[in-house]
């Protein structure tokens, strides 16, 4: 069964702002630092990480040393060496002590977060999510039976093709749920397209969605839409419910054939697409009304998700709070009369209030502890 893990990385680095820069740029990740080889090495035996950055510059150690025993503990995580240089002699040495990559400083943080992320996909075991960003965690957190069928739902519909609709309130995630589908998919290498339909007119709309042939009204150039930009990956479509009922026929159509017609086109051009849709309607309700086509809804509702709404999973609320306060970097400590009233709050805003709450309750605090007058709700 897949499973989600937060990857837990050793920093070993003597430079206290390169310890900083890190623990704040890769907030969500668990860093556990370390300011020399020696501690490095016990701690790595100790903790068993899934990932150990490298200081090729130590300096109690000679890094190859520190390589080298490194991998000599049963069970060693994957190094990634970083230096100041890219001297291919480093990169050939640090490969042949055991690292699985040189980083070389100045560097941009997602080329390091991209080699963190591969590393441990190498080194986990089948079945285990590693590519999960620690942004989404939040929607993954919690033990409450709501909670438990939307993760074991959310994982198995990864592996399929079929299409999926996201039902849940404002604020509980239904984007994330969208990402993380998309990324332990098969065509997580594919590109994955973001479409709000909420409030976008029917022209623009299928403009966005089909794209144009240039002259097909003043203005107009030849232009790929979604369909086509998402071909062989991902296209998720946001507030589908709030399509006009006049766009959903051609969407139906597109859905069912697999080929569009660019606005003002006359070819038909093959597209391979996962679509996965989400709102926050009722929408059989909007289909007795007549303001969503059966068909369409049939189409788009191959697989249906529901993400439970914050109120009715309280019990996940102290879970929810430790996350957003330990990825704050600041570590405040949350008293019992603090999380009572949390946990006596309906969320109307859901997860995204919550976060809001915590962090500004976190700025209210005073001796790194939050308290019950620190808790102030949005006024809705």
């Amino acid at each position: 069964m897949l499973k989600y893990t937060m990857i837990s990385i050793v920093n070993i680095d003597d430079d206290k702002k390169w310890q900083s820069i890190l623990r704040f740029s890769f907030s969500g990740y668990s860093i556990i630092p370390s300011y020399s080889g020696k501690s490095g090495i016990n701690i790595v035996r100790n903790r068993n990480p899934d990932v150990v950055l490298l200081n090729k510059s130590i300096n109690d150690m000679q890094y190859n040393e520190v390589l080298r025993k490194l991998k000599e503990i049963p069970g060693a995580p994957p190094v990634i060496v970083i230096g100041e240089y890219e001297k291919p002699q480093d990169v050939v040495a640090s490969i042949k002590n055991g690292a699985v990559d040189y980083v070389a400083k100045p560097f941009e943080l997602e080329r390091l977060k991209d080699s963190i992320l591969e590393a441990v996909r190498m080194n986990s075991t089948p079945g285990t999510v590693v590519d999960v960003y620690p942004s989404e965690l939040e929607i993954m957190i919690g033990e409450s039976k709501g909670i438990k069928a939307f993760k074991r739902n959310l994982l198995r519909f990864a592996g399929s093709d079929a299409a999926v609709l996201i039902n849940g309130e404002t604020g509980t995630g239904k984007d994330l749920a969208a990402q993380i589908i998309h990324r332990v998919s098969d065509r997580k290498n594919g590109p994955y397209l973001v479409l709000n339909a909420g409030g976008i007119p029917v022209t623009l709309l299928e403009t966005q969605l089909y794209g144009t042939v240039k002259g097909s009204y003043t203005g107009a150039v030849n232009s790929a839409g979604y369909f086509e930009m998402a071909d062989k990956g991902t296209l998720f479509i946001d507030e589908i419910g709030e399509v006009p009922v006049t766009a959903q026929a051609k969407l139906l159509r597109i859905l069912e054939e697999n080929e569009i017609y660019r606005i003002g086109g006359r070819e038909s051009i093959p597209v391979d697409v996962r679509v996965i849709s989400a709102t926050n309607k009722n929408v059989p309700e909007a289909i007795r009304q007549g303001s969503f086509r059966q068909d369409l809804f049939f189409r788009i509702n191959t697989l249906y998700l529901h993400i439970p709404p914050l109120r009715e999973r309280i019990g996940d609320i102290p879970l929810l709070a430790d996350h957003f306060l330990s990825v704050s970097g600041k570590k405040a400590v949350i008293t019992s009369s603090a999380l009572s009233e949390l946990q006596n709050h309906d969320w109307p805003g859901n997860i995204r209030e919550l976060r809001n709450v915590l962090l500004r309750a976190e700025v209210l605090s005073e001796g790194g502890k939050i308290s019950k007058n620190d808790v102030v709700f949005d006024p809705i």
